[in-house]
């Protein structure tokens, strides 16, 4: 055998772990938690809340610890319940029973979080804050709401203490509670009986939410029969398997007996409305020993099951050959009893499946055992070499194909017994260990007794949203950063850049980054960063306005976090000379444009005196228009002949920009000045005559 140890994590629930060899970004190890004690410590049932609890139940002898918690027994065998959150601390370790031989053998979880148990008791016990009072052996189911209070105890009382079982439990999502065993002679419970047929027939009970038993239904032939799974989907759909050593009927389906070395090798899967009537039953057809372990059934009432087999088995129209001396399968069977798709897995020594879940979308988790490297697909299971057993957790699609799966490995024997998940992306494994030790990247789970328990965590890692944040788009001349959440670590941007939650960018392209969760999931994002188009606005031209007037500047629409030039940051702005000081006056703002990007304008406005302004040369002398984009005209109304004229354009620092002497000048003639070529601004019209020059205000704006 090929040497491997997969990377597990302590007893304590540790994040940030290595992901697993065969997790293919789909599952990563999470933890593990240890239940021991002194003596054989047995695990029968495993459940998951909404509530984010995981619950483990079972059977100890003597002293039973869990990390600071203990509990001890009062009798042979005792129950006990202990309560994890999802993320692996134990939160309670309770014990149930009384002086003698207790055990819960089956346990389910209600739609509403309230978890029931069920198994066999042996004369008065106690479940937490109820007592069950009675003598001999006897079934119980009992119902734990989500506050850790139990609500009712109900009892069947077999007609013998042996060949009697209830190990099956499951429940719809009305609340209707469904347990199933095995029993020979009579069975009562409350004022209904039923009688067996042969050695051992099947039972199937209906409990009420609140307790009460409303239907008792038996099968079987004249012989021993078997019942091995329990499924009961949401709509209320009943699925059992089982083997029978002698042929018998149910509503018209013949359940036929294959006996093989005392044992029926042709195990059956019937399925039945929620009043017991049958609806479609399925044989398998093995040459040896042929076992169905377990039943799940998905929102469509499609129907998985899990066992093992030895020598060589038929499943619908697929035969399959053991490669040792077991080989494990799984297969899907459609709400109407047909064959989907099977497959077969094993080494060339013993190995198990289990148990299985489905979830709602038909993805499936089986759980078994191993003795030797198995490959299921693409996917290799490989455990510690010369080990006795190894445990193993898989999924599979709804099609079949294995996605994933990992080995928990060791020194001694370990085994998967049950599996579930959660809604929250975990998936769960319970089993056993002895005769060796469970050993972990960091440490070593030593068993203390003759057999200890494990509940190993695996998360999901899941890809639904955008990791990388910050803007998409770059503005002129300016960086953006690109940020991922604290909740990462393990960063790589592009390759290159490591362990920076925040990555500046100047320049366009495609920005990748990977990282990984706390969970131990590696995700990737990646934001293509493009150059943005900066959005211009105006607050209008340069303009004149007399002294106590005032203008309102208008921000644009469509744009925010506005600044003006005096640090306001309100839409508009009153703009006005200060305290009716005359003189040029500059008005800007600045703001952000749909695309995030800063734009920017000025005005330029002249506050003039009126009284300033000498009314003759204002009579004499008309400018227009204004504001002037590539020609300016002025008019004179006085007579000037005579006198040479020049017209001079000055800006206010008194400098001259265009000069242009005019010949023979006619009075009421306009004269026209290219302006073109003149930067946009405030200037004065300056007209000198002789020795008289009057001038004038204007405003030239850029043409459109």
């Amino acid at each position: 055998m090929t040497s491997f140890k997969t990377i597990l994590i302590s007893v304590a629930f540790i994040i940030g772990s290595n992901a697993l060899s065969q997790a293919q970004n789909n599952y990563t190890w999470q933890g593990i938690n240890q239940l021991k004690g002194e003596s054989l410590d047995m695990v029968k049932g495993l459940a998951c809340s909404k509530g984010k609890k995981v619950y483990v139940t079972g059977a100890f002898m003597n002293n039973m610890y869990g990390g600071a918690q203990s509990i001890h027994s009062a009798g042979i065998n005792d129950i006990f319940l202990a309560c994890y959150t999802n993320t692996g601390s134990l939160l309670t370790l309770q014990r149930g029973g009384g002086k003698k031989d207790d055990m819960a053998t089956c346990m389910t979880m209600m739609s509403n979080d309230d978890l029931i148990l069920g198994g066999y008791i042996t004369d008065s016990i106690t479940l937490g804050n109820l007592t069950s009072n009675g003598t001999g052996r006897r079934f119980f189911i009992a119902k734990r709401t989500d506050a850790g209070q139990f609500s009712w105890i109900t009892t069947l009382v077999p007609g013998s203490e042996y060949n009697n079982t209830l190990n099956l439990v499951g429940s719809d999502v009305r609340g209707n509670i469904y347990a199933a065993g095995i029993y020979s002679g009579t069975l009562s419970a409350g004022n209904k009986s039923i009688t067996s047929k042969g050695g051992r027939d099947i039972y199937i009970i209906k409990l009420d939410p609140e307790g009460t038993i409303t239907d008792l239904f038996s099968i079987g032939g004249s012989n021993n029969d078997e019942i091995t799974a329990l499924s009961v989907s949401a709509s209320g759909t009943i699925c059992i398997a089982g083997s029978t050593l002698a042929d018998f009927y149910v509503d018209g389906y013949l359940i036929t007996a294959d006996v093989q070395s005392g044992n029926s090798s042709d195990p059956f899967i019937l399925c039945m409305n929620p009043n017991f009537t049958a609806r479609w039953k399925i044989q398998l057809d093995g040459q040896e020993y042929c076992s169905i372990s377990s039943l799940s059934q998905d929102i469509h009432d499609n129907t998985y099951a899990a066992g093992s087999y030895k020598s060589q088995m038929t499943v619908g129209e697929q035969t399959f050959h053991a490669a040792g001396y077991t080989d494990g399968f799984l297969f899907k069977v459609n709400s109407t009893g047909g064959f989907a798709w099977a497959k077969a897995f094993g080494s060339s020594y013993y190995d198990y499946a289990n148990d299985v879940k489905s979830d709602q979308h038909g993805t499936t988790f089986l759980t078994g055992n191993l003795s030797d490297t198995i490959m299921i697909d693409s996917v290799t299971l490989t455990p510690y070499e010369d080990v006795i057993n190894s445990a193993f957790l898989a999924a599979f699609s709804p099609e079949g194909k294995a996605l994933w799966g990992d080995c928990i490995s060791g020194t001694g024997r370990i085994e998967g017994h049950k599996a579930n998940y959660d809604l929250f992306g975990n998936i769960y494994v319970s089993g056993i260990f002895n005769y060796g030790n469970l050993e972990t990247q960091t440490d070593t789970l030593i068993s203390l007794g003759d057999q200890d328990l494990f509940l190993a965590y695996y998360h999901k890692c899941v890809h639904d949203q955008d990791e990388i944040t910050g803007r998409n788009s770059l503005c002129p001349g300016l960086a953006t950063d690109l940020s991922i959440d604290p909740y990462y670590d393990n960063i790589i941007w592009n390759d290159e850049v490591t362990d920076q939650h925040v990555f500046t960018v100047d320049q366009p392209g495609l920005f990748r980054a990977e990282m990984r969760d706390p969970f131990g999931c590696q995700q990737t994002d990646s934001a293509y960063v493009t150059i943005a188009e900066v959005t211009y606005f105006s607050l209008g031209d340069d303009t004149l306005l007399p002294i106590g007037d005032s203008l309102l500047l208008t921000a644009p629409e469509n744009f925010s976090n506005f600044v003006w030039q005096d640090g306001s940051d309100n839409a508009s702005f009153l703009a006005k000379a200060t305290e009716n000081v005359p003189g040029i006056y500059t008005f800007w703002l600045t703001a952000d444009d749909p695309n995030g990007c800063i734009s920017q304008d000025t005005i330029l406005i002249e506050f003039y005196s009126v009284t300033g302004i000498n009314e003759r040369q204002q009579a004499v002398m008309k400018v227009f228009p204004v504001p002037a984009t590539e020609f300016l005209n002025l008019t004179v109304d006085k007579t000037i002949s005579g006198h040479p004229l020049i017209v001079d354009l000055v800006n206010p620092d008194g400098k001259m920009i265009l000069h242009q002497p005019v010949e023979d000048y006619m009075n009421g003639t306009v004269i026209r000045i290219n302006v073109g070529s003149v930067a946009p601004g405030l200037y004065y019209v300056r007209l000198t005559f002789g020795n008289e020059s009057i001038s004038s205000p204007c405003v030239v704006t850029p043409r459109l």
